[in-house]
């Protein structure tokens, strides 16, 4: 095994000894990212860096006036729970958003505490400040602390594993390397890295690289067939209430959805769940 100095080894998949459960060839779950914009600091993704941008940050709003209703609905009428990515500043300005996860007792993973600002370049007292300051707030606001994290933007720093790991969350979700879990273990201790979905996320193929709805539901259904053949994977589909919330898109999601839910031997566990499992079932001390 190749020792990477961030925590992690090298471990080709061909060589994991990792199974789902009996009867389950493949792990599905959708992470809702719940994200809070601030009207006067420019985005950090925009190449506008004007504000006040109301183009823009009225188009991110839409997810949480409109946008996450729709995809909370698809979920309920689907009967399957999402996990959430929340910025904890959705607590003090979009209380009712917070109501309805807590309502449908959904897994709330800590996402900073806003969006517009990324963990990369902040010395590492700001980063533990931001992310206690997160995990503290979600867990003022919904009762239960996350046990997961991840990082707006999917930015760390070097110090960033070792201070999750400080403050005892279970699984990051920043990494986008594999198909299944693997652990971080540094001198501070040891967390399990739980998948992410980058090449498949609804802001690389709807922003980026410009598919329509039936092109996203063709590509995540490409990807899901694939992996459902290869046998213990994970599947995570990150999507946005902004962007995927949008009537046009949500229909193809709806249908995505749909049709993975009428197949056979798929496991729809949350993070923590499938954080567990791995826990119990790998050799990881």
């Amino acid at each position: 095994m190749n020792k990477k100095n961030n925590g992690y080894e090298y471990r080709p998949i061909i060589k994991s000894k990792f199974e789902l459960p009996e009867g389950y060839r493949i792990a599905v779950w959708v992470v809702i990212n719940m994200e809070y914009f601030e009207y006067g600091i420019p985005y950090p993704a925009d190449s506008d860096k004007h504000v006040p941008n109301v183009m823009t940050h009225s188009w991110r709003e839409y997810g949480s006036r409109v946008g996450i209703w729709r995809l909370l609905k698809i979920m309920d009428d689907h009967e399957i729970k999402p996990v959430v990515a929340l910025n904890s500043a959705i607590c003090d300005h979009m209380p009712e958003v917070i109501d309805a996860f807590v309502e449908r007792d959904l897994e709330i993973i800590g996402h900073g505490i806003t969006n517009s600002q990324r963990l990369g370049g902040l010395s590492v007292e700001e980063e533990q400040s931001v992310i206690k300051g997160c995990k503290d707030r979600i867990k003022a606001a919904t009762g239960d602390s996350p046990r997961g994290w991840l990082g707006p933007g999917l930015s760390e720093n070097f110090s960033t594993i070792d201070t999750l790991i400080k403050q005892k969350f279970d699984y990051v979700c920043d990494w986008c390397n594999d198909d299944q879990p693997y652990l971080f273990n540094t001198n501070k201790g040891k967390i399990v890295s739980i998948p992410y979905s980058g090449e498949i996320n609804d802001v690389s193929l709807f922003t980026k690289k410009n598919l329509t709805g039936k092109q996203f539901q063709e590509t995540i259904m490409d990807q899901f067939e694939v992996l459902y053949e290869e046998r213990n994977r994970l599947m995570p589909i990150a999507i946005h209430p902004h962007i995927t919330g949008q009537a046009f898109r949500a229909k193809y999601f709806e249908e995505i959805i749909s049709r993975i839910k009428g197949m056979e031997e798929v496991w729809w566990p949350g993070c923590g769940e499938m954080c567990d499992y791995y826990k119990n079932t790998e050799s990881i001390k």
